[in-house]
This record gives C-alpha cells, sequence and structure tokens, in this order.
C-alpha cells in the first residue's frame, strides 16, 4: 500500500539521521564550547578595556582640574603684579611733578645767588671800604640768600635720587609682570597642546596578560588565537571619541600603518575617506577582506560594492538578523573595536567611541571571530547565496 511504503521511507532516514547524530554530536559539542571560551576572553578583556578607559577618563578630568587651577593662580598673580605695578608708575608720576617743581624752585635760587654774587664783583677799593662799613645784619643777609639755594639743591638732589629708586622699582615689577605674562602663556599653550594631542586618548600603562606566539603569513590558515605577534610589544589602549575627527583619524592611521593584511568587520560603510584609504591599502598589495550586512550594503552611499569591484574581497551577512559589528584587525598585531560605524554621520553627529589596543588576547579573539563568520558567509554581489 503506498502510505506503508512512505511509512518504511520516513523510518528509513529518521535512522539514517540518528545513526550521523553521535559522529556529528561530539564536534558540535568542541565548536560551540571554543566558541563560548572564546566569547568569555572577549568579554573578559573588552570588560578590563573599559575600566581602564574609565580610569583615563578620571584622570584626564584630574588633570585638567589641577591645570586650571594653575591657570587661574598665574592670572591672579599678573594681576597683581598690574596693579602693583600701576601704582608704582603713579608714584613715579607724582614723584617726577615734584622734581620738576624742585628744578625750578632751585633755578630760582640760582638766580637770586647770582644777583647776590654780582654785587661782589665791584671795584676792590669799594669793595673794601664797603666791607669797613657792613654791619653784622649785611653779613647775616647774605648768608639768608645763599641759604635757600643750598636747601633747594639738597631738596632736588633726593628727589633725583627718589626717582631712579622708583624707576629701578618699576623695572623690576615690569619684569614680574612680563614674567607672569609669558608664564600663562606658557600654561595656556602647553594646556592647549595637550587638549589637542589626547582630548579623548589615554594610554593605559597597567598591561593586561600576554600569550607568546607566533607571527603568520597575510590570513594564513592557522588558528588565530595562536598568530599574534606581540614580540617586544606592551599592551597599547587608545580610547577616541566622537562626534569630531578623533576616530576617523584614529583608524585611517591603522590603515596607512599597516603593512601585510586588514580585516574589516563592520555594520555600516558609507564615509569614502576610509573607503579611499582601503583602496589605497589595497593597491599597496594589502590583502584585505570585508564582512558587513547586506541591509546596509545596498544603502544609498554605501562603499561595499565598490570595494568589492576594486578587487577587494567582501562577504555579508544575508540572514533575516543582522551582522551588528563594528571591529578591525591589522597585520594582526593591532585591533579597533568600539560602537563606531564607519560613517561621517557616525564622525559628525554621534556620540561613539572606538578602543585600540594591541593586547594579544584582544586581538587572537577578534581575529577569531572574524575567521568563523567568514568562513560562514557569502559574497557580496547582488544576489548572492549565504555560504562559504
Amino acid at each position: 500500500m503506498p502510505w506503508m511504503n512512505a511509512l518504511r521511507r520516513w523510518l528509513a532516514a529518521r535512522l539514517a539521521r540518528a545513526s550521523e547524530e553521535p559522529r556529528l554530536a561530539p564536534a558540535a559539542r568542541v565548536d560551540v564550547a571554543e566558541a563560548q571560551r572564546e566569547q568569555g576572553e572577549l568579554r573578559e578583556a573588552l570588560e578590563a578595556a573599559r575600566r581602564q578607559a574609565a580610569a583615563a577618563r578620571e584622570a584626564h578630568e584630574r588633570e585638567q582640574g589641577e591645570s586650571r587651577a594653575a591657570r587661574e593662580a598665574a592670572a591672579r598673580e599678573l594681576a597683581h603684579a598690574k596693579q602693583t605695578l600701576a601704582e608704582a608708575q603713579q608714584t613715579l608720576e607724582v614723584t617726577a611733578r615734584e622734581l620738576v617743581e624742585a628744578r625750578g624752585e632751585l633755578l630760582a635760587r640760582e638766580r637770586e645767588l647770582a644777583a647776590a654774587r654780582s654785587v661782589e664783583a665791584t671795584p676792590r677799593a669799594v669793595r673794601s671800604e664797603g666791607v669797613q662799613g657792613r654791619s653784622s645784619n649785611e653779613d647775616d643777609e647774605d648768608e639768608d640768600a645763599r641759604r635757600p639755594a643750598r636747601t633747594g639743591g639738597r631738596r632736588v638732589a633726593e628727589l633725583e635720587a627718589r626717582v631712579r629708586d622708583l624707576e629701578a622699582h618699576a623695572a623690576r615689577l615690569l619684569g614680574r609682570a612680563e614674567d607672569a605674562e609669558r608664564e600663562l602663556a606658557r600654561r595656556s599653550e602647553r594646556d592647549r597642546d595637550a587638549d589637542e594631542a589626547r582630548p579623548r586618548r589615554r594610554e593605559v600603562t597597567s598591561p593586561l596578560p600576554r600569550e607568546d606566539s607566533r607571527r603568520p603569513d597575510a590570513h594564513a590558515d592557522t588558528e588565530p588565537s595562536r598568530s599574534v605577534d606581540n614580540a617586544s610589544r606592551g599592551a597599547l589602549a587608545e580610547v577616541w571619541w566622537s562626534p569630531g575627527q578623533d576616530c576617523l583619524e584614529a583608524i585611517h592611521r591603522r590603515i596607512d600603518e599597516a603593512d601585510r593584511c586588514i580585516d574589516v568587520c563592520v555594520f555600516t560603510i558609507t564615509d569614502d575617506r576610509l573607503a579611499q584609504a582601503l583602496l589605497a591599502a589595497h593597491r599597496r598589495g594589502l590583502a584585505i577582506r570585508v564582512i558587513t550586512d547586506n541591509d546596509k550594503a545596498e544603502d544609498e552611499g554605501s562603499d561595499v560594492h565598490r570595494l568589492e569591484r576594486a578587487g577587494l574581497e567582501v562577504r555579508v551577512d544575508r540572514t533575516e538578523y543582522h551582522m551588528h559589528h563594528k571591529f578591525a584587525v591589522f597585520d594582526r598585531r593591532y585591533a579597533i573595536t568600539g560602537s563606531y560605524n564607519w560613517t561621517r554621520g557616525a564622525a559628525r553627529n554621534n556620540e561613539e567611541h572606538i578602543v585600540v589596543t594591541d593586547e594579544p588576547r584582544i586581538v587572537a579573539a577578534l581575529a577569531s571571530g572574524f575567521e568563523r563568520l567568514w568562513r560562514s558567509l557569502g559574497p557580496a554581489t547582488r544576489g548572492g547565496r549565504r555560504g562559504s
């Protein structure tokens, strides 16, 4: 009977699948365990990087507060120096006016003294007769005429000495004010250079644990977790933020400095500046692979098909869900990961971040994740099917 034959075929197929399952289950369990282990390592490493980034941000904010206090103290010192200098200059002007008045008075006394001396220029005989007939009152009058001139001369000398002292004091105050201005300018320039050099970047000096490994050829088939070159390397952890150009420039710099291979796994790629950098690296002979999402690959402005046409290897996730990663591995030595999509909007508008690191465990975990995705996905060509 037909239904009996159908039942027999169904039972035979079920028994065949059941006989294959014992052979497939161990391998599947190994793959799952390996994936879970790598996922746990990556989660721990990323959590450590986040803690380091938070500590670096707190240190940066603390340094900014200390620098602000130092600038305010320098500004107060400069204001005090300028006020003291203004007071000294005012005192100098008053003393200069007194000196002018004293010199005028001295000149008048000297004219009086000259007039008195002209009297003594009379003929000797007349003067002799006059001397015999001079009274003590007349001698006193001559002495009184000379005394103001001597007093005026001493006053002028005192005022001149005071003016010299005030001028020297004013010169010292002016020097202090100039020193304070230079110090304030130096502090401001140093803070500005520091802000430009690391507005959103902090290098973490406490390294994460490292593993020994060897460097493979570009995109070798060796296990990525054992293919990270960490000889003579310290753990690098840079954190960059957007909006702004910092994330863009950090990614661009890593693309330009790569010399063997680049693996890019990013949800959206529409920033022509980064696409041009990848094309330039491809022309230099680098092996470049790109993984992205099929929905975003078809967006207006997407650079995915442009990269594929230029000869870069591109694969896309065509499932009903999204390939939402944003990371890249450079020469299997450096990695970038974070929330930053490779779009102009991420640089211009969005609150995003990336972490740049050469910590071997993180680089190896990301490289391993890339290889697993690469094997599971199909090409980017429109209409392509999911496959290896």
